[in-house]
């Protein structure tokens, strides 16, 4: 199946393209994708990778929900402030 994976938020941004493709198994779930992800970045965009939350489609998900061929993946960091 393919996923396209856009990143939000300016540690994601600066980790290089704001959007990608990514072909998973048909029983891949967010984890496995981030775990691609992960794959291609350094050890500090890692740590910045693991203080993100995901929405599938715009609807807010858990690592361990299951994805779809065609889904459009968001990845968002989460803002600070106060």
């Amino acid at each position: 199946m393919k996923v396209s994976v856009k990143y939000f938020g300016a540690p994601m941004t600066k980790l290089g393209p704001t959007a990608s493709q990514y072909h998973l198994p048909a029983d891949a779930t967010v984890a496995k994708l981030l775990e691609l992800i992960a794959a291609e970045l350094t050890e500090q965009e890692r740590k910045l990778l693991t203080m993100t939350t995901c929405m599938v489609n715009g609807v807010m998900v858990k690592k361990e929900d299951p994805l779809q061929d065609g889904d459009e993946v968001y990845i968002l960091f989460p803002l600070l402030g106060g």
